[in-house]
């Protein structure tokens, strides 16, 4: 476990990259299905 948070700690902007870069895939296919769902999506109820 240690090993594990000293490597996430000398690779952390990979990993922040990363992050960012999963959170936007989901982001996007959240809203893309949401679409495919309603055609004319419902802000209020997204939230």
């Amino acid at each position: 476990m240690k090993k594990f948070i000293e490597w996430i700690k000398a690779h952390s902007n990979y990993f922040k990259i990363f992050f960012v870069i999963s959170v936007l895939i989901i982001v996007i296919a959240e809203l893309f299905f949401t679409w495919e769902d309603d055609f004319i999506p419902s802000i209020g109820n997204n939230i």
